[in-house]
Parts: structure tokens; C-alpha cells; sequence
């Protein structure tokens, strides 16, 4: 979860600078929009692996029965 945490920012920081550059006229709204999309999917991967890591946390708990925190 740590890295998709991290991915997660660097997404978020690449569509600050697509929007930053499309504003001067360096980039184009696709840059902008595909930068969009990657935060979304960067979003998705983030929810994804947090909820892995619980439902592993209950699979471990349930194996051997007792809470492991």
C-alpha cells in the first residue's frame, strides 16, 4: 500500500505539471486528460492494495486465531 500511496502523489504531481504546461501552451488537453486518467487509476491501485492488505490481515487473523495487532 506504501507504494501505491507513492504512486499515488507522483500521479497527482505529474497532473499538476501537465495542467501547468497545457495553461503556458506547452502541452495539450490529451497530456492533461492522460494525466487525469492516471490519477484515477493511481486512485484505484491505492483503494485496491489497502483493502488486500486487510482482507490478508483477516485471512492471517483467522488462521491462527487471535488478532495479530
Amino acid at each position: 500500500a506504501r507504494i501505491a500511496d507513492a504512486n499515488r502523489a507522483a500521479a497527482a504531481d505529474r497532473l499538476t505539471l501537465a495542467r501547468q504546461r497545457f495553461e503556458v501552451g506547452s502541452g495539450t488537453a490529451l497530456e492533461v486528460s492522460d494525466a487525469q486518467n492516471a490519477v484515477s487509476q493511481a486512485e484505484f491501485d491505492y483503494v485496491a492494495a489497502v483493502y488486500d492488505y486487510h482482507t490478508a490481515v483477516v485471512g492471517l487473523e483467522a488462521a491462527v486465531g487471535r488478532p495479530i495487532r
